[in-house]
């Protein structure tokens, strides 16, 4: 029998102004660098070296750059959503 698990859905994230629908629920990060989101809320957070594996960040947008600070901005790679 298989595990249950209440994600259902993935996808390969590639940094932008998009909006996820329905927003992320976690986001898996293959290699190692900084992440900027922005919540549900339109709150922007920047996670400065933000290590691999998964994390419980409930995100609408993952965000290339920012534009309230030229110097935050998603180097990490080989992202993944969660919803």
């Amino acid at each position: 029998m298989a595990a249950h698990t209440r994600y259902s859905r993935n996808v390969k994230i590639t940094p932008s102004t998009t909006a996820f629908s329905p927003p992320l629920e976690r986001i898996y990060v293959g290699v190692t660098g900084d992440l900027l989101v922005e919540t549900r809320a339109g709150v922007e957070i920047f996670f400065e070296n933000i290590a691999v594996g998964f994390h419980d960040i409930q995100a609408a947008k993952v965000l290339a750059t920012s534009d309230g600070s030229p110097t935050e901005l998603t180097t990490a790679t080989a992202l993944i959503g969660i919803y």
